[in-house]
This record gives structure tokens, sequence and C-alpha cells, in this order.
């Protein structure tokens, strides 16, 4: 389990944002203490306009946009190599991208859709299709097989980006309109259908994350325009704890349970991972062990340095690599010798037009 520290400390810096509450002073405790006395969780988010002719967000200190696109369950190698592509090609330094996928417990609508499809005007058929849609709801929360932890979920899949914001600087907003557009039209080449998330879509994202709940139906979608954006996704009576680990919501006048928000970070990535293996990324079908029982929201965070930048960190760690894989305390280090290896297949693949990025790729409970 990661510590909500780490998270906020790279989040805030990588998208330009101001860290407002610090775990890390002495007197960290009674800061947080006297903190939630007069602030509420809406405080410490950075958004704060939406641009209804742009379509982007405004932040304290970022600008951005959101896409919601269909989930990908399998890629030939043509359409990695386009995707690929894109992120070397088109994003730049300046440009921070995210990537979510979300398994969430909002199946109600969905049900009600089939439900009123498959109904017509048949009675009978309406009466089947209520008493499925009522079994199935109660998948959301609980397993639907004795033999399995099958749970029922509706997997999304979103993709910020986002630039530290400028004042009077309208190349930045030109040019992440572009990407939109690029991104946009790469995605449709190879059948990904993807849309704007408009100040509507994000609000209910957001609540329904800020504010979780055992509803099977997703939260309000109202906007305010003259009020800003955070004050607009944590619920005021809601109360939240923050730990160096997690957060607590406790529902002050509802029957609804306590819930709480832990993150989750990889410990180790996979040598090599293959597009048909991704199902097993979400965990396993028949082993109850490996499987994710409650909402999640896993989460993939990169920034591409300049091929510059690049070029000369990998040509300074291979001479450091290789200088130790040379040097006579390398039998006490036989890892040296692969990182030299590492570093010299990095170096080969930079001067062929690779990146290096900064990646972070934490994974939230609920």
């Amino acid at each position: 389990m990661i510590n909500l520290e780490t998270i906020s400390k790279k989040i805030h810096a990588w998208f330009g944002e101001k860290d407002i509450l610090n775990f890390s002073k002495p007197n960290a405790e009674e800061v947080k203490k006297e903190y939630w006395d007069v602030h509420s969780l809406s405080s410490l988010l950075p958004y704060e306009a939406y641009s209804e002719e742009s379509n982007l967000f405004l932040n304290r200190n970022s600008i951005g946009f959101m896409l919601k696109a269909s989930p990908l369950l399998g890629a030939s190698e043509e359409m990695i190599n386009i995707l690929f592509n894109l992120v070397v090609d088109r994003l730049n330094p300046k440009i921070d991208a995210q990537v979510i996928l979300r398994a969430s417990d909002k199946i109600g609508s969905s049900l009600d859709y089939y439900a009123a499809m498959r109904s017509g005007k048949n009675p009978d058929f309406q009466w089947l299709a209520e008493k499925r849609t009522e079994f199935l709801k109660e998948g959301a929360h609980r397993t639907l097989s004795e033999m399995s932890g099958a749970v029922l979920r509706n997997f999304e899949l979103y993709f910020v980006f986002s630039m530290k914001r400028k004042k009077r600087d309208e190349s930045m907003i030109d040019e992440l309109l572009q990407v939109r557009d690029d991104v946009l039209s790469t995605f449709q080449s190879i059948g990904i259908h993807t849309d704007r998330v408009d100040v509507f879509r994000f609000l209910q994202y957001m609540r329904d994350f800020l504010n979780p709940n055992t509803s099977v139906y997703p939260s309000s979608d109202t906007y305010h325009e003259l009020d800003s954006l955070n004050i607009q996704m944590a619920d005021p009576e809601m109360k939240v704890i923050i730990t160096p680990r997690q957060l607590e919501f406790e529902h002050a006048e509802s029957s609804e349970p306590n819930m709480i928000l832990a993150a989750l970070t990889l410990k180790d990535t996979p040598k090599q991972l293959a597009s048909w293996q991704m199902g097993e990324v979400l965990g396993q079908m028949f082993n109850n062990t490996q499987q994710i029982s409650c909402p999640f929201y896993i989460s993939f965070h990169f920034r591409l340095e300049s091929r510059e930048t690049s070029i000369g960190k990998a040509n300074l760690k291979f001479h450091d690599t290789e200088k130790d894989a040379k040097s006579v305390t390398s039998k006490f280090k036989p890892s040296s010798f692969k990182e030299a290896s590492d570093w010299k297949f990095i170096q080969e693949r930079i001067s062929n037009g690779d990146r290096l990025v900064k990646t972070f790729f934490p994974c939230s409970l609920s």
C-alpha cells in the first residue's frame, strides 16, 4: 500500500498544482486537525472552471481536457504501433497524460435501459426483464454465483491531458486543442469509439469518486456555472478523515455504511506484457483470491522527456553502469552486468527515436 503523501506530492507536482496539505511537517497531525476544522475536502481540489467554447477545464495552475473511450480488450501489432507513434511523436514534455480504467458499481442505468428495450409491449417480457434486472443489480455488491466471486462492474476508460497553466499564453490552448484532435482522429482510425467529457460528465465522475456509496445509480450531473467546480464535487455533509494510507468517508445523516478509499501502487512491473494478457491485469476469473471485488480506479500517469534530455540521461546511466560492470567490485554485484546491458539497449532505442518517460501507476480501491 502506498502512502497518500507520495501520491499527493507526485500528482500536484506533475500537474502544476500546489500541495496544500503537507503530511511531512513535524506537527502534521495538529495541522491536519486544524485544517479540517475549518475546511472541506473541496478546498484541496484544484478544479476551478470550464470553458464551453473549447471544452477545456481550467485548474489553479493547469489546463486540460478529458476523453472517454471504449475499453480496448485486445490489439493487433498495427494498432499498438499506431498508439505508440501517437504518444512518442505527438506528446511533448510539457504535456501530462493520464489513463484511467474505472470499474464502477453504477450499473443501474444500463440495466434499466436493457429492461426498457427488452419489455416492449408484452407484459410477460416486461415482468421477466424487471425480475432479471433486480437480480443483476444485486451483483453490484455481492457475488451472483456461489462458485466464484462474480460481481458486475461497468468498465469505463478515460484519457486526461493537461499542461501547466500560463497567463496570456494562447498558444498553449491551441496546442491542447490540436492534441485532442489528433487523439480523437487516431482512436477513430483504429476503431476506438471516443467522446469528449463535458462538465456534466466530469462532475458526475468526480462526485462518484469523492462521495462513495452503495447506490447502483451514478451521482447527479448538475452544474452551476457561477460556482467553482471544486465546491460542486464533494458532499459538504460527509465527514472525511484523511490518513497517510487512506481516506475514510462517514455519512453524517444517512443509512449508508462508512466507506474507505485506499491507494495502492505497483511494487514491481512484469518484464514483458502482451495485449492478450490484459485480462489477467484485472484478476483471474476463476481464482477468488486474485480478484478485485470492490469498485476500483487503475490510473497510469506519464510524461515524456525531451529527446535531448533522454539522450543525455541514457548516455550518463550507460557510462556509469558500464563502469561498474568493468570494475573489480562487479563480482560482488552480479546485477551490474544486467544494468549495463539494459541501459545499452535503452541507449540504442533512444538513438532510433524513442524517448524516456516518467510514470506513476496507482490503483484506488473504494
